[in-house]
């Protein structure tokens, strides 16, 4: 009986690595566009909740810092999708830990947040701006990420339609 040479008969684990990936036409959109929904919603509601905080814990006029944190949290966001773009991992792999690591986050800030005692010093403010930007910044890289994901999905589709005709 000869020995069997499992080495040159199975494909090595980078092309069934490649040959198990989704394609991006088997994406199940409808959960995608839930998540996209829902972390919406949980940015909006933070962001009116850090109103009501801003206005308590320090004084009412702070209350439009919040604007200014959603807007530059989720703009840093945009910019650190690039850098989970590169990550090897599968979109929804990237998306479901940048999720929990979002729900850690507003947790942890809502929680620092909450312990300040109006500090109106400038490292307790740049303090209380950037903790509060955190959740933003993942919210942001979150509907980044499916923004990019479905736009090349449908520069894809665009180019095989254009092959066809052409």
């Amino acid at each position: 009986m000869s020995a069997v040479h499992y080495h040159k008969k199975l494909p090595s684990l980078d092309t069934l690595a490649q040959e198990t990936t989704p394609a991006t036409s088997k994406r199940h959109w409808p959960q995608i566009y839930f998540g996209v929904a829902s972390t919406s919603l949980a940015t909006l509601l933070l962001e009116l909740a850090l109103t009501r905080v801003f206005s308590v814990v320090y004084f009412y006029h702070f209350a439009f810092l919040a604007i200014s944190i959603a807007l530059f949290g989720l703009g840093a966001g945009g910019v650190f999708s690039y850098v989970v773009a590169g990550w090897r991992w599968t979109l929804f792999t990237k998306l479901g830990a940048l999720a929990g690591a979002n729900a850690i986050a507003i947790v942890l800030c809502s929680t620092f947040l909450l312990t300040r005692t109006g500090n109106l010093q400038p490292a307790g403010l740049m303090a209380a701006y950037f903790a509060a930007a955190i959740p933003f910044v993942f919210s942001g890289t979150i509907l980044s990420l499916v923004i990019a994901d479905r736009s090349e999905e449908h520069t894809s589709e665009l180019q095989s339609h254009h092959d066809h005709v052409c």
